[in-house]
């Protein structure tokens, strides 16, 4: 998150605890209308009420504007990437992308239950990977592995310089399955069939 976007959301955080402050303080008569009268008394023998009001309206309303830009340009961002050609611009969906790193990961015999989603940033791209690994694997190995070939991959079939960030979250740590022996004729023989006497 840009430091822009967290001193707006830390404003925000700020003026809300302090109205829900004064609103409990209010509800439990720790604090009374002479008592918010006589401050506001206080406050205008330094400055005007009037115009700290609009200072603090002022305020408010490019916080706002600031939130709603950070909120439309990061739902934009994650819909396409462009790059320009000698011939004209470039867009690739995200979900193209998705679904290429879906079919790289689907090679990999170690991992089950893959849930991949891509975030584009000016800075490059972001590839969340959410999977279950199986337990006789080691694990920093074989994610630095994963991160290593997909980011090549990536930069490769975009044709990009830019970085990417392969983040992997293991959600579950499973066992292999066990290949079942298959049935020679002596054992079907052997084997001891129920009511086979009646």
């Amino acid at each position: 998150m840009k430091l822009r976007a967290k001193f707006v959301l830390l404003v925000f955080g700020v003026i809300y605890l302090v109205i829900g402050i004064s609103m409990v303080f209010y509800a439990f008569d720790f604090i009374n209308l002479k008592d918010l009268s006589y401050m506001i008394e206080q406050v205008e023998q330094i400055i005007s009420l009037k115009f700290l009001i609009g200072i603090a309206g002022g305020v408010l309303t490019v916080l706002v504007i600031m939130l709603l830009n950070f909120v439309w340009s990061g739902v934009a961002s994650e819909k396409n990437i462009a790059f320009k050609t000698e011939y004209g611009e470039v867009l690739v969906s995200l979900s193209a992308i998705e679904d290429f790193v879906r079919k790289l990961m689907r090679e990999d015999p170690d991992i089950r239950d893959l849930r991949t989603k891509v975030t584009a940033r000016k800075k490059g791209l972001i590839i969340s990977l959410k999977a279950m690994m199986l337990s006789e694997v080691n694990i920093p190995t074989i994610t630095e592995k994963i991160q290593s070939d997909l980011r090549s991959r990536v930069q490769e079939m975009l044709g990009m310089e830019d970085p990417v960030i392969v983040k992997v979250y293991i959600s579950k740590i499973g066992e292999k399955e066990r290949k079942k022996k298959p049935k020679t004729q002596e054992d079907s023989e052997n084997a001891v069939h129920p009511y086979r006497e009646f």
